[in-house]
């Protein structure tokens, strides 16, 4: 990046310092200059590993974040705009089964993760891989701001109605995109609270009215979307909400997945034993970071016994796959060993601990060690469910099984797992 120093540092207007109309305060500083909404020209060139420079042009580029501004080093946002140069990031920054091209691009600095292990957002988009859940790619990137090293980011998409165009079949135009407690980001919020009405007014244990709101809201995705914050214990999900519906007749709402830093227990060391089903189901917490309008749509699904089960029954589905012990080491051993080479540079620029990075890698390795026992415990405890049993399933040659409609068993790759007794499961056969 090459940008006119003054826009950065100037210590009276510089978007990067504090300037004279921050207030001091412990933490947040209101009136600061890194608080801007302003966006700025810069001069953006990308590289690929091998140094083949892949994007040169002018672009925009605001601060991105929130408290994490407070960091040294500041998450940005670029854009790409016909008044700077290119309309779009022509490159597949995320491989070839990515989008290959891009309005905006972020470049991270891992959130409240700052400081810390520095992935663990990126952790939990690795660990959904494959879900039917929309989530942001990742990919590690190395910046320079006027020449100098400014460290380790992580590169993402942004998510706005672009990130859903380039992944959903939809207009960008044509969608409504919510956060937080129904704000407006894009499109209109009336579909969204019709809903919350009728959940307000209806008893979902009746068939019809579950009916009725399965037809306005994807509940398998939301489901998905309550499992891996619990799972992975992320207690500032209440705010940082995020969902969209395409403007159709029959457009439902799907709930998209960011900004998990504070999982994994990053204000708790022993967080893998905490019980997040009834933080996130509590009808009254009172405020952040569980409000009641928060854990309302969970509360009001879990209502209807047949969700019940199917929420259960997804969340062993999970435990037993994408949440498997083995399965999130390796994860975080991948993520580590690609941060690695990079680290001592990057904490020697931000005067950060090497010893202090790698006990807090180590403490989301006792995590992933840890939490599935658990989360089995909290779920048998939360439902009143009898122990969960052990069951193998294999298939002959000529065909492969489906389990739940998410769990493909073939010949070579028979399925054992755990459920609970009860809990009906689906088995589909299909052949060859």
């Amino acid at each position: 990046l090459a940008i006119d120093p003054d826009v950065l540092f100037h210590p009276v207007y510089g978007l990067f310092v504090e300037g004279p109309k921050a207030v001091d305060t412990l933490w947040r500083k209101p009136g600061a200059n890194f608080w801007s909404r302003k966006e700025v020209p810069v001069s953006v060139e990308l590289f690929e590993t091998d140094g083949t420079c892949v994007w040169r042009s002018l672009a925009g580029m605001r601060l991105f974040g929130g408290m994490s501004r407070l960091f040294p080093q500041k998450s940005l946002a670029l854009v790409a705009r016909k008044r700077y140069g290119a309309r779009r990031i022509a490159h597949p920054v995320f491989g070839r089964q990515g989008p290959r091209k891009f309005k905006y691009l972020v470049l991270r600095n891992s959130g409240s993760d700052w400081g810390t292990a520095w992935m663990r957002d990126a952790l939990t988009a690795s660990l959904v891989e494959g879900w039917d859940l929309d989530h942001q790619a990742d990919r590690l990137a190395i910046a320079y701001i006027n020449g100098r090293y400014w460290g380790l980011y992580h590169l993402r998409e942004k998510v706005n109605r672009y990130f859903i165009a380039s992944h959903h079949e939809v207009d960008k135009d044509s969608i409504d995109l919510l956060e937080h407690r129904g704000y407006r980001k894009r499109g209109s919020r009336l579909h969204y609270l019709r809903l919350l009405d009728y959940l307000q007014k209806h008893d979902l244990s009746e068939a019809a009215a579950f009916a009725w709101v399965a037809s306005q809201m994807d509940v398998d995705n939301f489901a998905d979307y309550q499992i891996v914050q619990i799972f992975c214990d992320n207690r500032d999900a209440g705010g940082n909400i995020k969902y969209w519906r395409p403007q159709t007749p029959d457009g439902r709402w799907r709930w998209i997945l960011y900004d998990t830093d504070w999982g994994y227990g990053l204000h708790d060391t022993t967080a893998w034993r905490f019980n997040s089903l009834p933080f996130h189901t509590a009808p009254d917490g009172p405020s952040w970071p569980n409000p009641p309008w928060s854990t309302f749509i969970l509360r009001k699904l879990l209502e209807n016994e047949g969700f019940r089960q199917r929420f259960v029954r997804r969340f062993a589905d999970r435990l037993n796959t994408s949440f498997r012990s083995e399965r999130v080491l390796a994860k975080i051993d991948s993520l580590y060993q690609a941060m690695l080479p990079e680290m001592p540079r990057h904490l020697k620029r931000w005067r950060r601990s090497r010893d202090a990075w790698e006990r807090e890698v180590e403490r989301l390795r006792t995590f992933a060690r840890q939490r599935p026992a658990w989360v089995w415990l909290h779920l048998q405890d939360y439902f009143g469910l009898a122990d969960p049993v052990p069951i193998r399933i294999a298939t002959t040659p000529g065909g492969t099984v489906r389990l739940n409609g998410l769990v493909t068993v073939t010949p070579e790759a028979p399925f054992e797992g755990r459920y609970f007794p009860g809990i009906a499961l689906e088995l589909t056969a299909e052949p060859a």
